[in-house]
């Protein structure tokens, strides 16, 4: 089912995917809830290096980071991923990050939450 024009819908995509309907679109994505499931390792850093023509607009943005084949950890940081939706999603509510590879990850999102 494509993202355009989905609002309303929970939508669930890997980021290589998203990568490419975010590139393509002509007209900016809506959805409420949307799910970014991101291999988070080093050799694919550049994705957090993207923009888009259109922001896409995203009600409740869930990211989901995992390394599936135990290879070197991404570098980004959270400012730099933060940073990233700033740059592609407008209209953004609230921002879920899990890893399921990283505790001290999940420590510190747990923390920064508290403190908002």
């Amino acid at each position: 089912m494509p993202l355009q024009n989905a609002a309303s819908r929970r939508q669930q995509v890997p980021a290589e995917l998203w990568e490419g309907i975010a590139r393509e679109a002509q007209e900016a994505v809506a959805v409420d809830e949307l799910r970014i499931d991101v291999d988070f390792k080093q050799n694919l850093d550049a994705f957090w290096d993207t923009s888009h023509k259109k922001r896409a607009c995203v009600r409740r943005l869930n990211l989901s980071l995992s390394n599936r084949n135990s290879e070197t950890q991404s570098d980004k940081s959270l400012k730099e991923i933060f940073e990233w939706i700033d740059r592609c999603f407008a209209d953004t509510r609230k921002v879920h990050i899990n890893s399921s590879y990283d505790k001290s990850l999940l420590k510190f999102l747990a923390y920064s939450r508290c403190i908002c």
